[in-house]
This record gives structure tokens, sequence and C-alpha cells, in this order.
């Protein structure tokens, strides 16, 4: 078991090139968007010019966030697990007020022909905010397998988990759909996200 002192911690992180397509692509976005924003502002009152640029950067602001937060890193101590984002500490969630880890694995769009699947990982509280808000704020930490020393990481949560007597799910998108695949309507288009209980990560 990896005990841990509780002035002790441990991090993990993210190589550069995890998260250089996601860092490259808003700063285009940005760019675009501001230059429209910029040039409605210089060319007179043109507030619709205005409101399309500066709107769009920040909707794409905050999807960028919810798109970072995944690759947030990640510092384990005694106490709980801290999410760092641009160096900066992000959220907090104490063992004591985790209600499960979950891994979830679903479809990687861009490999689809290769039928290629990611897997995140979970780190939950009692949910507070709307669900669609829930990874900006404070509900969830994610991490996904693209983490430097996964397998580390993983056995401290699993020994964290049967010491803190914290369930253990797992949600496959894959056997959701095919599960799904006998039905109609729209609960085989989006078939319910089935947990079943793990015994490890």
């Amino acid at each position: 078991m990896h005990d841990m002192g509780r002035s002790s911690c441990q991090m993990f992180r993210y190589r550069w090139a995890a998260v250089a397509r996601g860092d490259s692509g808003i700063c285009v976005l940005l760019a675009i968007f501001t230059t429209i924003g910029v040039l409605g502002a210089i060319s007179g009152p043109n507030l619709a010019g205005l409101a399309v640029g500066f709107g769009a950067d920040a909707f794409f602001i905050f999807l960028y966030l919810n798109y970072r937060s995944k690759f947030a890193s990640i510092r384990i101590s005694q106490d709980g697990v801290t999410a760092f984002l641009f160096g900066l500490r992000w959220k907090t969630i104490e063992w004591t007020e985790v209600t499960k880890f979950r891994r979830f694995r679903y479809a990687d769009w861009d490999s689809q022909k290769s039928q290629k699947y990611r897997v995140d990982y979970c780190i939950h509280r009692q949910r507070k905010h709307f669900v669609f808000l829930e990874r900006i704020f404070l509900d969830v930490i994610i991490f996904n397998e693209q983490i430097q020393e996964l397998p580390r990481l993983l056995q401290i949560l699993n020994d964290t988990a049967r010491r803190y007597h914290i369930p253990l799910v797992a949600v496959d998108r894959e056997q959701d759909f095919k599960n799904a695949s006998q039905g109609n309507g729209l609960k085989k288009l989006l078939p319910e996200f089935v947990e079943q209980p793990i015994q490890a990560l």
C-alpha cells in the first residue's frame, strides 16, 4: 500500500505533447474572433461585430477550460486530491468527500476507422452544481490515460478506495451501445450510462 505521510504528496503531470493540440486550436479560434471584435470596434459603433467577436471568445474559453480540465496536473496527499491548471490550484476534493471513483470508456471520434476508445478516470464528490458545469467547478476531478505514471496513480486510488470504503465503478459506452442496439428511438441512439461495480480501476 502506498502510505504517505501527512506532509508528503505525489504529483502527476502530462507531457506537453498531450495538450498541445487543444492549446494551439484555442489560440487560433481566439485570434479569429478577437480580430472580428476589434474590427467591429474600429469600424464604428458596430455592436453586432463586438457581440459576435467577444461573445464567441467567451464561449470558446469556457469550452477550452472544460477540455483542459481533463489535462490538469494531479497532486495526491494523505488528505485528498488537488487539480492544478496552468500551474495554479484549480480544485481540491478531500478523501472524506469522495462518493466514488469512476472509469469511463468512450469512443475516440478521431479514430473511428480503427474503432479506438479512450478512458477517463473521475473522482467524484457529492454533486453541488449543474451537470454541464460540474467539470469546470468543484464536483469532479478528471484525468485520462495520457497522464504520466498512470499505473502508480491508479494503485494509489485503489488503495485509497479500500481505506475509505469508496465505491469503484465503470462505464463502458461501447457495451452500452451494444446493449441498446436491439432497442428503438432515442434510447438506441443515446443509451443510458450504466455503471458497473469493479474491483480496481
